[in-house]
């Protein structure tokens, strides 16, 4: 792994959670999940005399609390947050800052690469139909978002494949197109850092077999 390439993506301030996540889970195994923020932060400045932006660290911040808690699942401040986080760095908490539908689906998405999907709560689930209807959705919700309020399994396979699946039938509502380029963004730093095999793992570890073919 080029060093250069680490220092690029921990100071960019585009780099994907899932992208960090594959990182550190390589240089350090999964200890740096239990780490103080600081103390990985400073670890990984002294390491590749880098600097890391501080959206980079919010984004470590947030998979530290997606995986190792059910935050994002049972806590709409969980959820906001980890949303807000994952698709722009800023967790939201100091003011106040509605997550938008593109957003809750990338971070849907992002979550479905790193971790099987814990049962939402009623009260986060609350939180989507409100922002779903903010956007003007009344019924036909992006299918994504249709197997978490309706009860359906919400495996992060299921989660994948059904956003693939929009993609793919090319559903004209913005959210897909957002997705899409975001994920193009994932897989182009990934190979940014000679990690496919990384990502390859990843997505089969969620058993997500068609898409790591198209990735491979």
């Amino acid at each position: 792994m080029d060093n250069k390439a680490v220092i690029r993506a921990l100071e960019s301030s585009e780099t994907t959670a899932t992208v960090l996540y594959a990182l550190l889970n390589r240089l350090y195994g999964e200890a740096w999940l239990d780490w103080d923020l600081t103390t990985l932060y400073l670890e990984l400045r002294a390491e590749f005399s880098a600097e890391p932006a501080q959206e980079v660290v919010d984004k470590i911040g947030a998979l530290q609390t997606l995986v190792t808690t059910d935050a994002f699942f049972s806590n709409p401040s969980g959820f906001m947050g980890i949303c807000n986080t994952l698709s722009g760095g800023d967790p939201g908490f100091a003011v106040f800052d509605p997550v938008s539908v593109p957003e809750a689906a990338w971070a849907l998405t992002e979550v479905a690469f790193i971790r099987d999907f814990l049962p939402f709560s009623y009260a986060v689930k609350t939180v989507m139909l409100a922002i779903l209807r903010e956007d003007g959705y009344t019924d036909d919700y992006p299918e994504v978002f249709d197997i978490v309020l309706e009860n359906r399994p919400a495996t992060a396979q299921q989660t994948m494949e059904a956003m693939f699946r929009e993609l793919r039938d090319d559903v004209k509502r913005g959210v897909e197109e957002y997705v899409n380029e975001m994920l193009m963004s994932l897989v182009y730093q990934f190979n940014l850092l000679d990690m496919n095999e990384d990502l390859q793992r990843l997505m089969r570890m969620q058993k997500f077999d068609e898409v790591a073919d198209e990735a491979s």
